[in-house]
């Protein structure tokens, strides 16, 4: 009994599925094939018969003509060779507006010079021009600048001025301001504008940016604090002012509510295309009316500023050809430019938006 068992479950086993099952499945299986066969059959002649009809509107309105007339009149046409342009993105072959400043060189674009800060506010609340030593000591002058320069500090004066453009100079200057129209003698170039700010040591500062415009007592300690005109981080075209030992600029002081301001005015006609220059050495100290005596055994920055400009400018001009105007030697940036550089670029990606 038990070997017929074993032998009838092994027929069971060998069996499986039956036939209608499997044709069952292969119906299932071929159907949505056929349908799909069939969906992109139709799809085919309907795209083909698309086609004729609109190729028959495209006769039937007449635009074959029309590209056959456009074909022969851009064939009889002489083509303009265009004209090749230094790209835009690269910042040394382009000229900047001054409208442009905060887009390109991450400073904020201001035209009257404003308090560092809350701090700054409090200094100069007890603080009077009238009482200001250099304002006792030469009144008659300072307050003849005020009456002829007085205008040019109506709400945004020099806003639209398309008298000066910013361009790259070299490595050694960097960016500097250039002027598009021709500029009479006497004629004034614009307000050196920026944030008040204090001195808290002079090599904390860069020197091309900032202007000593008088000094105050410390709200906090009482002691005797100078003031500058700060344009590294917000001003406007005139911080791009470079320093020439033949300058074609100078600068004036100008008492304007209740607070100094520098204006630059041209000493000499200047031409369309010619750089804006001033002094950082003499002028940077005289006009500002702040004497630094200075012993024989002592020296300082301040010192040396002419000669190191003046170096600074015959070296570039030995490294250039005469001819060409092209570096001998090329500079390569060291890591710490290149370092600088890339913060530059962060900080402008992070203004744009990126």
């Amino acid at each position: 009994m038990a070997k017929e068992e074993k032998v009838e479950s092994k027929k069971t086993e060998k069996k499986g599925l039956s036939l209608g099952v499997k044709i069952a499945i292969l119906i299932v299986l071929l159907i949505p094939t056929a349908c799909l066969i069939i969906g992109i059959n139709n799809e085919e002649k309907l795209n083909k018969q698309l086609w004729k009809d609109i190729e028959a509107k495209y006769y039937e309105l007449g635009f074959d003509k029309l590209a056959k007339e456009e074909a022969t009149n851009s064939s009889t046409e002489t083509k303009e060779v265009p004209k090749e342009k230094a790209p835009i993105e690269n910042n040394r072959f382009r000229k900047f507006r001054q409208d442009e400043i905060s887009k390109y060189f991450t400073v904020d674009l201001i035209h009257e010079i404003e308090p560092e800060s809350y701090f700054m506010k409090r200094a100069l609340k007890d603080y009077e021009i009238e009482n200001d030593e250099k304002m006792k000591e030469h009144p008659e002058e300072y307050k003849v600048n005020s009456v002829m320069y007085g205008k040019y500090f109506e709400k945004d004066y020099f806003k639209n001025d398309d008298r000066f453009y910013i361009q790259f100079v070299d490595q050694h200057k960097g960016f500097g301001l250039f002027a598009s129209k021709s500029i009479k003698q006497n004629d004034v170039i614009g307000i050196y504008t920026g944030l008040i700010s204090m001195e808290l040591g002079k090599k904390l500062f860069d020197s091309r940016y900032l202007f000593h415009i008088t000094s105050v007592k410390h709200p906090y300690t009482g002691a005797k604090a100078d003031l500058y005109i700060d344009a590294r981080v917000a001003g406007n075209q005139l911080r791009f002012v470079n320093h020439d030992p033949n300058p074609n600029c100078e600068a004036i002081y100008v008492p304007h509510d209740n607070m100094w301001n520098v204006i630059f005015v041209a000493k000499r006609d200047i031409q369309v295309n010619e750089e804006i220059t001033i002094s950082y050495g003499k002028s940077f100290k005289s006009v500002r009316g702040k004497e630094i005596e200075v012993k024989e055994e002592e020296s300082g920055p301040d010192d040396y500023m002419d000669t190191e400009w003046d170096i600074k400018r015959k070296e570039e001009l030995e490294a250039r050809d005469p001819n060409t105007g092209k570096l001998l030697k090329p500079h390569l940036p060291n890591k710490y430019e290149l370092e600088d550089q890339k913060r530059k670029i962060l900080r402008r990606m992070k203004n744009s938006g990126f």
